[in-house]
């Protein structure tokens, strides 16, 4: 679904923006 795909980017951006 779109959402589970919105999801993983923004826990992806997240990480990046932590790391």
């Amino acid at each position: 679904m779109l959402l589970i795909e919105m999801l993983k980017c923004c826990k992806l951006k997240c990480l990046n923006d932590v790391n």
